[in-house]
């Protein structure tokens, strides 16, 4: 008794071929999509960011100092606890 008969084979391969198309248009019109400007979430430049993160250190296995800025202002942030602890704010240059 044979497995493959050709008549499943030819239908096999038919299918492969319909999903690899239904892959190729899908790619094809996400590239159109993005060339045309339209962005995916979590894709592309974000205009007039306004925050930014400068610098993080680990402070121990739990805890992480996170230094952000946001326009003209930094922000010193403790991250890990229950809560996030800002330790220091202070105003910058415009630009900076």
């Amino acid at each position: 008794m044979d497995l493959i008969t050709p008549d499943l084979l030819i239908r096999w391969l038919g299918g492969l071929l319909a999903i690899a198309g239904l892959l190729l248009a899908f790619l094809a019109t996400l590239k159109w999509w993005q060339a045309r400007g339209g962005t995916l979430p979590g894709t592309g430049e974000v205009k007039n960011k306004r925050l930014r993160v400068l610098e993080t250190r680990l402070i121990d296995g739990k805890h992480r100092a996170v230094l952000l800025a946001c326009d003209t202002e930094e922000h010193l942030i403790i991250l890990g606890g229950q809560s996030p602890v800002q330790l220091s704010h202070t105003k910058g240059k415009k630009g900076a």
